[in-house]
């Protein structure tokens, strides 16, 4: 069953593309996550809320770049070719400062060969987001309500999930 999660979490709103990025802090241990934004919790321009909640299915896995659940020599040569450069998680930013550097490769070694097994939640973890879930909504403007109506279950037992393989 879930647990819930407490952590802070911000949002900045772009309305060219309906969407909130939800910035959580600090930063999510590995596993399986489902974020949820109960449907009062946005409104649009005339204030009708949402008809139902949102919710996003994610995962985290530092060191992790492409995304694909293991922690390998794939994510390893993506790092070395952005080494010492302007980056992001898919890069090789792995602490999110924002340079691709030897704190990112300490952080891969740290995880090298080890892999996250799928939630066994009923949802499959769909979302490839890594420290924000998107929520769209389909209005010009939403104003998001105070950001403790984000609730942040993680969908794994514990963390003796994670393996190494």
């Amino acid at each position: 069953s879930p647990v819930d999660v407490s952590v802070t979490a911000s949002a900045v709103y772009n309305s060219s593309a309906f969407a909130a990025d939800f910035i959580f802090a600090p930063a999510l241990h590995d596993g399986n996550y489902r974020a949820t934004l109960p449907a009062a919790a946005v409104t649009d321009a005339g204030g009708a809320a949402l008809v139902t909640a949102a919710t996003a299915d994610f995962f985290v896995l530092a060191g992790d770049a492409n995304r694909d659940r293991t922690v390998n020599i794939n994510d390893f040569s993506i790092l070395a070719s952005r080494f010492n450069l302007p980056g992001v998680f898919s890069q090789g930013d792995f602490n999110y400062d924002g340079v691709t550097n030897i704190s990112d490769f300490a952080i891969l070694a740290s995880k090298f060969n080890t892999s996250l097994p799928a939630a066994r939640a009923a949802h499959s973890v769909g979302s490839t987001l890594q420290r924000s879930a998107s929520i769209a909504h389909s209005s010009d403007r939403a104003a998001i309500r105070p950001f403790a109506a984000l609730e942040l279950d993680r969908l794994d037992d514990d963390a003796s999930l994670i393996d190494k393989v």
